[in-house]
């Protein structure tokens, strides 16, 4: 009986100790796919990941998106950073076209954000457009999602391999 009683008590401290340090299991954060594209606007050379929470981050959007696709998102009243956030899976530049950064999973593990991308390169003698792309996948998710405001860390995570690709602290109000 006794055993028994120190096991669910040392069961208990442990949660509790879990729960305190923010070591908790990763939890599915839903997310809704808005534009999947290939940039040749915006020449930034390294992958990237993106984070949009405020008005003011929202205006970069259009030098990354082309207009029209931009002004479709307006319109659908798609673009809202008052209660979503918006996330770009950037690989940088890529020598032709066929490249393509898909966001697959979201998960949160205490203030950590991981978003899973899979990278996709052209197959071998596909036939692909002979100039420089910039191939990127933009993501909204309810900041009621993201489980409370304040610092948070991003990470661009390699889906086939785990490797993280690049990482970014970001406040969300």
């Amino acid at each position: 009986m006794l055993e028994r009683i120190g096991r669910r008590v040392g069961l208990a401290a442990l949660l509790l100790c879990a729960v305190l340090c923010g070591c908790s299991q990763p939890r599915e954060v839903p997310f809704e796919s808005l534009l999947s594209f290939t940039s040749t606007e915006w020449k930034k050379r390294e992958p990237r990941l993106i984070v949009m929470s405020d008005p003011e981050d929202l205006e970069f959007l259009p030098v990354l998106v082309h207009s029209r696709p931009f002004d479709e998102l307006v319109a659908a009243g798609k673009i809202d950073s008052s209660s979503h956030v918006l996330l770009v899976a950037y690989w940088g530049v890529r020598p032709n076209g066929g490249y393509e950064i898909e966001i697959l999973r979201i998960q949160r593990s205490g203030r950590r954000i991981e978003v899973q991308a899979k990278f996709v390169s052209p197959k071998r003698g596909q036939t692909v457009e002979a100039m420089v792309m910039y191939p990127y996948h933009l993501v909204r998710v309810k900041k009621a999602d993201l489980n409370g405001q304040g610092r948070l860390k991003f990470v661009l995570v390699d889906a086939s391999s785990g490797e993280e690709v690049v990482s970014e602290t970001h406040t969300v109000r």
